[in-house]
């Protein structure tokens, strides 16, 4: 029996996911433009998957995790500008809500998990690349395709979902935002998007006449800043940004 997806746009575990989450990291990068009084300013990434095919006890200590970029990869983040963060949402473990609490600085538990221990590798990103479509029925976690290779579910977590564990800490779900390595992972995750549209085609699948409701191609996407849009919409960023490369 298919599994239904939540009411809603569900910014995970449906087709809609990177289309979602590409319009928050436009209006992210729109609204830093505007404070900073930069046009060309543009969302950095990062490409998990080199680090990936390095040693498990280096991945954690490259010059990512240092005071000139992000801060540590493990305990509190203390030292750069990231170091002068403080998060004030935490997930409680019990019932899975998010409560505010006194300012702290973000954490992570970078290859501590043991059960996650290194990131993903090149070949990973293959595989999802040579997905030939975007996504099919059941439309969810359990759906092959490209959305759901990439998204991380199958033979989970990968991918998406085995950055966030990995780093652990505030990139646990609920609170993932709290930490500014969220929008290098989701950044990067964009990317690799966009290069398989490069080889498969500007395609989202369902179309408007099938599929779960909220997730169509022209489904209005709740927007955190400024007006909705549709997947169709957004399908080509070409408007707003391109990347500097699109080798997986």
């Amino acid at each position: 029996m298919a599994i239904p997806l939540p009411p809603g746009n569900a910014a995970h575990s449906g087709p809609i996911f990177l289309p979602w989450h590409r319009i928050y990291l436009l209006r992210l990068e729109q609204n830093l433009q505007r404070v900073l009084d930069d046009p060309d300013f543009g969302l950095p990434y990062w490409d998990w998957a080199d680090d990936g095919e390095l040693d498990p006890n280096e991945q954690w200590r490259t010059d990512l995790w240092t005071a000139d970029y992000i801060g540590e990869a493990r305990g509190s983040v203390r030292s750069g500008e990231i170091g002068k963060i403080r998060v004030r949402l935490f997930q409680d473990p019990f019932t899975g809500g998010l409560l505010s609490i006194d300012p702290r600085p973000v954490r992570r538990t970078s290859g501590q998990n043991p059960s996650v221990s290194d990131l993903p590798r090149k070949a990973h990103v293959r595989q999802a690349m040579e997905e030939p479509l975007y996504d099919r029925e059941p439309w969810n976690f359990r759906a092959i395709g490209h959305r759901n290779r990439l998204e991380g579910w199958l033979r989970g977590p990968q991918l998406h979902n085995r950055v966030h564990v990995w780093i652990g800490g505030d990139m646990s779900p609920g609170t993932s935002p709290n930490d500014p390595a969220f929008f290098l992972n989701h950044c990067n995750v964009d990317r690799i998007w966009e290069a398989w549209m490069g080889d498969h085609g500007q395609v989202y699948e369902p179309g408007a006449s099938e599929g779960p409701a909220g997730h169509r191609i022209d489904s209005a996407m709740v927007a955190l800043l400024g007006e909705s849009m549709t997947p169709q919409q957004v399908i080509n960023p070409s408007e707003w940004y391109s990347y500097d490369s699109l080798q997986p």
